[in-house]
């Protein structure tokens, strides 16, 4: 999970005590390793000068007596071993090159590894401690992850683009989806047998159009998205079909990252062409409204999370986010009634911390326009 590629990996070794940590590497990879590492405590590093390494015989001798000095004196060794349940068996490690070479007789070990020390397989011990998301585990989210998730949320978005004003009303919320549905499926084939668990909250993609975004449609489809992340949300619903008069007038993608805790909720305005939306003029038809009240709701999000970074505090966040979307909705000049933000029941805040297999809630806004002077037309929606 920290970016390395297998060649840079594959020749460093770990041995993790209770109260210290022995770690075998290789010039080649040490300098990668340093910034991961440096600050553990009770630390001790296994590593050859460049000119030594380059003497193979020399460094593979340097590995086996380094790893028989690390595990000198310890009765019991857990390995990440990932056997299925009850399969796993001693034995299988003594086929490893470097536990073959612990039995040799160069190095008066006396025996086989297993013969001195009771291994055991820890994997499913430490899927908890994968799960954690740590400063190394997002920069790897940064940096590679979400590249690939923003890739295919923005063909899902081109698939709207691309279909232009005449074809919109013909496109099914199926076909807006299936960038993503083929990123996520495909994700979710990859993920081995002992993260089946782990991966149990993940929802799959889903678009909604038209009046299938009304809460009743909603509702039915978060009870579909805790079924199987095989079971795909969205329909063969077009948008010129989800309305009562006309086309719809918007759309709900929801999408998380198959294999991490990437997720997104986004609403997109069908327009015919493109309108700056600005705040010189008081919106006047109920899709205006919506898109300016979406707007609000955005720069309030995106203000509490900036609030919750510097202050490491919900409650400053919170009326940071309350605060922004007053000032939005004044400053978009909305058809609100005055007196709707002031009310707890009419805007819910709540932040949800998170781990690094996806089990995450996003921080949600929810504005109710029940109390609007200026009620929104169902037929719109």
């Amino acid at each position: 999970s920290l970016g390395f590629d297998d060649e840079t990996m594959e020749d460093i070794m770990f041995l993790i005590g209770c109260d210290s940590v022995y770690v075998y590497c290789n010039p080649h990879n040490v300098a990668s390793l340093l910034p991961v590492v440096a600050n553990w405590r009770c630390l001790q590093l296994h590593c050859l000068q460049k000119d030594q390494f380059k003497d193979d015989d020399l460094a593979e001798d340097f590995k086996i007596r380094t790893f028989i000095q690390m595990t000198e004196g310890i009765k019991k060794i857990g390995v990440p071993y990932g056997a299925t349940e009850g399969s796993f068996s001693p034995m299988m490690i003594e086929k490893w090159p470097l536990i073959q070479g612990y039995a040799l007789d160069d190095y008066g070990t006396g025996g086989f590894f297993t013969m001195h020390h009771d291994v055991v397989d820890v994997a499913d011990r430490l899927v908890p401690l994968y799960t954690t998301l740590d400063v190394p585990s997002m920069t790897y989210l940064i940096t590679h992850i979400l590249p690939t998730f923003e890739h295919h949320w923005n063909d899902l978005v081109a698939v709207v683009d691309i279909a232009g004003s005449d074809g919109i009303p013909a496109l099914t919320e199926n076909q807006i989806a299936e960038p993503f549905n083929v990123y996520f499926m495909h994700g979710q084939a990859q993920r081995s047998v002992r993260q089946e668990g782990s991966f149990s909250s993940l929802c799959p993609p889903r678009v909604l159009v038209g009046l299938n975004t009304c809460r009743a449609a909603m509702e039915s489809a978060a009870k579909l998205s805790s079924s199987p992340p095989s079971k795909v949300v969205s329909t063969a619903t077009t948008i010129g079909s989800a309305a009562h008069s006309g086309i719809a007038t918007h759309m709900i993608c929801d999408c998380s990252e198959p294999r991490g805790a990437l997720s997104c909720t986004r609403t997109y305005f069908f327009l015919s062409g493109h309108c700056t939306l600005t705040t010189a003029e008081t919106p006047t038809s109920d899709s205006q409204q919506l898109q300016h009240i979406y707007m609000a709701c955005i720069d309030a999000v995106l203000e509490a999370i900036n609030t919750y970074v510097r202050t490491h505090s919900a409650h400053e966040s919170e009326r940071s986010c309350v605060r922004k979307l007053r000032h939005g909705v004044s400053h978009r000049k909305l058809k609100l009634h005055k007196d709707i933000l002031k009310s707890k029941h009419n805007v819910e805040f709540a932040m949800t911390a998170s781990d690094y297999m996806g089990r995450l809630s996003n921080t949600s806004l929810v504005i109710s326009l029940s109390d609007s002077s200026h009620s929104l037309r169902h037929s719109q929606c």
